[in-house]
């Protein structure tokens, strides 16, 4: 999922002479906050601490999952008054977790929940570990492999 807000916030440099700067602390929050929101998980994401404020100026920020995941964020400033628009190459995993428990029951015949990360990077071979538990109480360990940059992914039990 590729995801692209337009925010803006306005700052000043500590002086006159200072070159304008970006409000990191509100572009942070509002990153976090629209990142969240998007992604229906907590986000937290950390900046640059000066940016100065220039149309096309980029940025890169880092955005961390609720499990520690980190996700290069990149921001881009739309013009010098401070609208910024982000793009972060991550997917929720709702899909494969629904997908994980379809094909255990085609294979196995089994009613089972499964539980993924919230998000995870695009990443060409990247792999990642879910849970799986049955109604006796159960746990084991899926092993889910991406097969392209794009998120599309196998999976063993």
């Amino acid at each position: 999922m590729t995801c692209i807000a337009t925010l803006f916030v306005v700052g000043c440099g500590s002086s006159s002479k200072d070159a304008p700067k970006l409000d990191m602390k509100k572009v942070e929050t509002y990153l976090s906050q629209d990142a969240s929101a998007r992604l229906d998980t907590t986000i937290s994401v950390q900046c640059p601490k000066h940016v100065e404020r220039a149309k096309g100026k980029r940025f890169a920020c880092v955005a961390t999952t609720i499990n520690a995941i980190p996700i290069p964020l990149e921001a881009k400033q739309r013009d010098a008054k401070g609208n910024v628009t982000w793009h972060m190459d991550a997917r929720t995993t709702d899909e494969i977790e629904t997908d994980i428990v379809d094909g255990i029951k085609q294979q196995k015949g089994r009613e089972v929940s499964v539980i993924c990360p919230d998000v995870i990077p695009y990443d060409d071979e990247g792999t990642f570990t879910c849970v799986v538990g049955d109604r006796k109480g159960n746990l084991s360990q899926v092993v889910v492999t991406q097969t392209d940059d794009r998120g599309s992914v196998t999976w063993t039990a």
